[in-house]
């Protein structure tokens, strides 16, 4: 069986795919997606968030998604969305800001994902991993894909770097301003190799993505026999490891646990040099933190050693271990109301403005994680804290589609 194979992608008509292709579901609210929906009926995010689709509040659950469904049926029948006749693997080209990255969009294996051989580094939360389950089942789709890395391999640079030179099939500037292109490989000699090359890789490595690769194993273990068909694949693009941008992840909370400002500032002096700044500032290295406070700026620099532990390396995990923990009383960040995470490019713009409209106390930036750290949590077993890393630009949704 291979790990990695073609298939009958559904993708935009040509013309539409810019007005088609939409964020992630998980990245935008509800209200968010409904308002972009509003404005674009053609957009993937009706699809891909269901809850947008409701008009009476009774409906959830199996009934909502069962309304995505209805609109992957209908854009189908109206050739919005057109399904390819023949199984190809297909490439995915995203710029943004001057980073380029190529992937190879497939189909690759349940199986091997529960074996262990694609590595995941962070836990999923069991409401939306069951939440993306039901979406799958119901819709019958992947309507998403997993972003997926491997360690860097020439003969499939080469491949790819040959077909890049030749016009995009699918070729548009998203409103954030990133370019995302498409290819598709037909060839039969060419995607063989490329099954065969990606047969001897060891170990992959999950990105993005961990509760639709989730999601899809438990449909595909809920259905049974799952290896003789397709929902023992799931949708991912896989890129090669020296292309992947890891960016920071923020954090902001929103009280102080019943400490002043002034007791906050004296606790963390025992575990960071504090050093106020005049302007808004990054972390540039790890073991850094740049903290947003009443107004002003702070570079914490941490005094100690990480506890003995691969993920006690991370900053991510000196933040929670010292200060958030310890001191502002969250426990777990995946369920505390008292934090949120700022990702993406928002950085220093996205701190800066929760706190000051009030609703949050104090915000951090932190140096992003590096891919070597990710690489080695994954290959010891553990997980990462939530929210460790951010991958930019985010893959697409719309742009394929895996029936199932």
């Amino acid at each position: 069986m291979n790990i990695f194979k073609p298939f009958k992608a559904v993708m935009p008509r040509q013309d539409l795919a810019r007005f088609v292709c939409s964020q992630p579901y998980d990245v935008l609210s509800a209200q968010e997606a409904m308002q972009i929906v509003e404005q674009n009926p053609l957009s993937y995010l009706a699809i891909e968030k269901s809850e947008i689709n409701y008009e009476h509040s009774d409906l959830q659950g199996k009934a909502l998604h069962l309304l995505a469904k209805e609109r992957l049926g209908r854009m189908l029948s109206e050739e919005t969305l057109i399904q390819e006749d023949s199984e190809k693997f297909y490439i995915y080209r995203q710029e943004i800001g001057g980073h380029q990255q190529h992937g190879i969009v497939g189909t690759i294996s349940v199986e091997e994902y529960l074996r262990g051989r694609i590595k995941k580094h962070e836990n999923t939360r069991v409401d939306k991993e069951a939440e993306r389950a039901e979406h799958i089942d119901a819709v019958n789709a992947q309507t998403g894909p997993v972003f997926i890395f491997y360690p860097k391999e020439m003969t499939i640079d080469t491949m790819v770097k040959q077909i890049v030179n030749t016009p995009p099939y699918i070729d548009f500037v998203a409103d954030d301003g990133s370019r995302h292109s498409a290819w598709k490989i037909e060839d039969h000699i060419t995607i063989s190799k490329i099954q065969k090359k990606f047969s001897q890789i060891d170990t992959f490595y999950i990105a993005d993505g961990h509760h639709r690769a989730a999601a899809a194993a438990r449909v595909a273990r809920e259905r049974g026999n799952y290896q003789a068909q397709e929902c023992g694949y799931f949708l991912c693009v896989a890129f090669p490891d020296d292309q992947v941008k890891i960016i920071d992840y923020n954090r902001v909370v929103k009280n102080l646990n019943g400490l002043s400002p002034q007791d906050f500032l004296h606790h963390l002096e025992q575990d960071f040099l504090i050093q106020k700044e005049s302007k808004p500032l990054k972390p540039t290295k790890k073991g850094e933190f740049a903290m947003y406070l009443q107004g002003e700026w702070f570079l914490l620099k941490f005094k100690s050693e990480p506890k003995p532990r691969l993920t006690g390396m991370l900053d991510v995990s000196i933040l929670q271990d010292f200060v958030l923990f310890p001191l502002l009383g969250i426990a777990d960040p995946r369920s505390d109301k008292n934090i949120d995470f700022i990702g993406g490019t928002r950085g220093i713009a996205g701190v800066q403005k929760c706190v000051d409209s009030g609703d949050f106390s104090v915000g951090f930036l932190l140096y992003p994680t590096s891919l070597s750290e990710l690489i080695t949590i994954a290959l010891g077993g553990e997980v990462m804290p939530p929210k460790s890393t951010w991958f930019e630009p985010k893959l697409m949704s719309g742009l394929f589609t895996h029936l199932l």
